[in-house]
């Protein structure tokens, strides 16, 4: 029989330990319903349990702020399955967390919507309200160290953007807007099938003198006692890579030509980029 209580005091559910041999389940309260499902004319199905934090309340004296739907404390503070995915309380111990979902292949684990869909602090980070409303996002992380961190075997952060906005996109006030780092591979790797690989957007400049002809200086690469710098021989054709002389600390620059050719045990083929004549900066 359906029952509406009404009360002003609250109520409190105790389990006690009375059983000779200890509490039998492994739960307090259980709400369900029959056969996991129950028939209705609406499109929804029933909520096992609906719950409502109060509104703001201004009175004359006093501002009571808005309370939670619901609060939960535990190993983890809520927990989470959709119907397709089993329970597992070794991995519920194992990750000790405020929220903990679980989905499936089809299904997050959880699923924010708002400004930020999600938004994340690491410890001892305190809210910056000014810093979050400077933009929206689907993820916001903010920290002493890295605000998003991500690892993955196809890659660690993947940005996709339509039509001509950027992919992943660096801001910072005083250091690299991207940095790449690889212990083996290439540092960077930018490709295009229809335009130029890489776009520097020039700065503006005073008005510099009339170009003159000019034969630039190279390393010596040719002969039987030159070989040039020790460059990858299993380099790829458009690979550039800038070298600094360890005893004059001039910088080169070199581009591969051509890939190595395995039949024929042949390395890759490097040149080297010349540049004009070298001077001091002034700027």
């Amino acid at each position: 029989m359906g029952r509406t209580n009404r009360s002003e005091e609250r109520t409190i559910l105790v389990a006690k330990d009375a059983a000779p041999d200890g509490y039998q389940a492994n739960f307090v309260l259980s709400v369900s319903s029959e056969n996991d499902g129950l028939p209705r004319g609406g499109a929804e199905g029933v909520d096992a349990i609906l719950a409502t934090g109060t509104a703001v309340v201004s009175t004359s004296a006093v501002t009571v702020p808005a309370a939670n739907g619901l609060v939960g404390r535990g190993a983890n503070g809520v927990v989470g399955y959709v119907h397709a995915a089993a329970r597992s309380q070794s991995h519920e111990q194992s990750v000790q967390a405020g929220v903990l979902g679980t989905g499936g292949a089809d299904n997050p684990g959880v699923f924010g919507q708002g400004s930020y869909g999600v938004i994340g602090y690491s410890a001892g980070v305190p809210r910056d309200l000014n810093w979050e409303l400077q933009n929206t996002g689907g993820v916001s992380g903010r920290s002493n160290g890295f605000g998003v961190c991500g690892k993955g075997d196809g890659g660690g952060v993947f940005g996709f953007a339509p039509g001509d906005a950027a992919g992943v996109r660096g801001d910072t006030e005083a250091g690299w807007g991207v940095h790449g780092r690889s212990a083996s591979g290439n540092g960077g790797v930018f490709e295009s099938r229809s335009a130029a690989q890489l776009m520097l957007l020039p700065n503006p400049t005073d008005r510099l003198d009339p170009e003159e002809p000019l034969t630039p200086n190279a390393v010596p690469v040719g002969g039987h006692d030159r070989f040039g710098p020790k460059l990858p021989k299993g380099g790829q054709t458009g690979q550039l890579a800038a070298l600094q002389d360890a005893g004059t600390g001039h910088c080169t620059l070199w581009l591969c030509v051509a890939d190595p050719d395995p039949a024929t045990a042949t390395a890759a083929t490097w040149a080297q980029v010349l540049v004009g004549s070298p001077f001091k900066g002034r700027g």
